[in-house]
């Protein structure tokens, strides 16, 4: 079946896609099954013209504008301090006193969740070292005690002429200790 052009009438072969004669685009090539009158626009009755809804408008542009999230202690899309942040407050924290200070601050203040989270941790562990070392502190102090009362005991019964020695060693254990110890020989 030939294709005809719909603007000269020129009759063209099927695998033409332009017009020989003038040009134009010719139409389609009708599917199988579908006879002449369906397949050329021009012989087609026109069609009914359905009313149909407007389109819709678009909706109109907004300005973005950024609204501020609050952040809550739950917050988990706050982004994480860097190492830098970390290693900086490791600094502060290492100072005795300052950095304790500054953590305790930290620990309840901070708006970001790890840093009161490190700065807590921070707490917990010079709170255990400071038990420690109070702990050892008295032990060793009971154990230096007991080591002068023993070296007393032993200078009253072992130095009898060489008296001013004695006592002057003793002396200087008990201003190490800071305390006020006496002895007597003789």
């Amino acid at each position: 079946m030939a294709k005809i052009c719909t603007n000269c009438g020129k009759e063209n072969r099927d695998n033409m896609t332009f017009c020989a004669d003038c040009g134009t685009k010719l139409p389609a090539a009708a599917p199988v099954g579908v006879n002449e009158f369906e397949a050329d626009p021009t012989m087609r009755a026109t069609p009914i013209q359905m009313k149909t809804a407007p389109a819709p408008a678009p909706a109109p542009v907004k300005e973005k504008t950024k609204v501020k999230k609050e952040k809550t202690e739950d917050s988990s899309d706050s982004k994480a301090p860097s190492t830098g942040i970390f290693l900086m407050y490791k600094i502060i924290f290492a100072v005795p006193i300052i950095g304790w200070v500054a953590a305790l601050i930290m620990a309840f203040t901070a708006p970001d969740k790890a840093i009161k989270s490190y700065a807590r941790a921070t707490l917990i562990w010079v709170l255990v070292w400071l038990v420690v070392a109070i702990i050892i502190y008295n032990v060793v102090i009971g154990m230096v005690n007991n080591y002068i009362s023993s070296l007393s005991e032993t200078l009253n019964t072992t130095v009898e002429g060489n008296v001013s020695k004695a006592q002057y060693l003793f002396e200087m254990f008990s201003k190490i200790l800071g305390g006020s110890y006496s002895i007597t020989l003789g």
